[in-house]
């Protein structure tokens, strides 16, 4: 199994969350608005580098930086829904995402064993289906 990238999984982490939690953009200047938003919050937290967690406060706006210019990129390719932490592929509309602890999301069963190394109906005590 290949693990992915720390950074980039806490990037995909948090634009499923916003792509799960809010609606698509629904113009490239509403998805500006907040990308710009999400700069601001960034370069406040770097101005503010005094701080005692100054690091893990520009990392938490970096991470929602890069995650809002990806739903940017999704919106102008009209694909803007979660995607599998494990096979990275974007979901339908009709799926319904599954949700570890961890807020990583999978398109099936079969992705989160891989991802987590686990046996799912071995977890659940209930013979494989």
């Amino acid at each position: 199994m290949i693990k992915m990238d720390k950074a980039l999984e806490d990037v995909l982490n948090e634009y499923n969350r916003a792509s799960l939690k809010f609606s698509q953009f629904r113009s490239p200047h509403e998805g500006y608005a907040i990308l710009l938003e999400e700069v601001d919050e960034l370069w406040d937290e770097i101005k503010g580098d005094k701080k005692p967690d100054a690091r893990s406060r520009m990392k938490k706006e970096a991470i929602q930086v890069a995650a809002m210019a990806l739903r940017f990129v999704k919106m102008l390719n009209n694909t803007d829904r979660p995607i599998c932490n494990n096979c990275l592929l974007t979901m339908e509309t009709t799926e319904k995402p599954i949700q570890d602890l961890d807020n990583n999301i999978f398109c099936s069963i079969s992705c989160l064993e891989e991802f987590r190394d686990i046996d799912y109906y071995q977890l659940l005590d209930r013979p494989t289906e």
